[in-house]
């Protein structure tokens, strides 16, 4: 995970990032927000419609999105990652029963984005 922040870090080096943290309901959307904010990863409970928090990394201000997965929340996914620099979308890869649903959701959700 520090590699992709380092990635993300150059990039955007001294300015400003936002991130939409999306996937299906348990895929670790919170777990990753807490281990970027408090360096460590926290006790989490199911997100309620969403979470965003702003902080401060290596010099670049962040602001992440991280969005429900559950099925009533999908439908906002695309109004959240409209404005961001950055679309993280996080798989369970212990699911290997949603990986076909996955695909094509993500395949169908993002073949249009430029």
């Amino acid at each position: 995970m520090g590699g992709l922040l380092e990635k993300l870090k150059s990039l955007f080096a001294g300015g400003k990032l936002e991130v939409a943290l999306i996937g299906l309901e348990n895929s670790g959307k919170t777990t990753l927000l807490n281990q970027l904010t408090m360096g460590e990863p926290l006790p989490t409970a199911p997100t309620i419609g969403l979470n965003v928090k702003q902080f401060k990394k290596g010099g670049v201000k962040m602001k992440v999105w991280d969005i429900g997965g559950q099925v009533q929340y999908r439908s906002e996914w695309g109004t959240y990652t409209k404005g961001c620099d950055c679309v993280i979308f996080l798989v369970d890869a212990g699911n290997v029963r949603d990986f076909p649903f996955l695909l094509r959701y993500a395949y169908n959700s993002f073949r249009f984005v430029a």
